[in-house]
């Protein structure tokens, strides 16, 4: 039984860990500034939001940017776990 298993319980590649920790320290910063808008939507209403990024367009670029490297980093990762699958699958027949 434990021979069987063991294909499947392989260690992670230096590539693999530092794509692990991008991902949760982006989507952490991701959370955090999405919880904080919704806080100042809240209690101060959607106008806020609008005054304070007129005036801080880096900060909104920022922002996009931080989601879209976020959703990239994820869609990289999903791809990487598809491929191993499909390298798993190819080696099992």
């Amino acid at each position: 039984m434990k021979g069987k298993n063991k294909r499947y319980k392989r260690k992670r590649g230096t590539s693999e860990q530092v794509l692990f920790t991008l991902k949760l320290i982006l989507t952490v910063l991701l959370a955090c500034a999405i919880t904080y808008m919704a806080f100042v939507i809240i209690f101060k209403g959607w106008q806020t939001i609008v005054d304070w990024f007129n005036g801080k367009w880096f900060a909104f670029v920022c922002l996009i940017a931080l989601v879209i490297v976020t959703a990239g980093v994820w869609i990289i990762s999903l791809y990487m776990r598809v491929k191993r699958f499909e390298e798993d699958s190819k080696d099992g027949k």
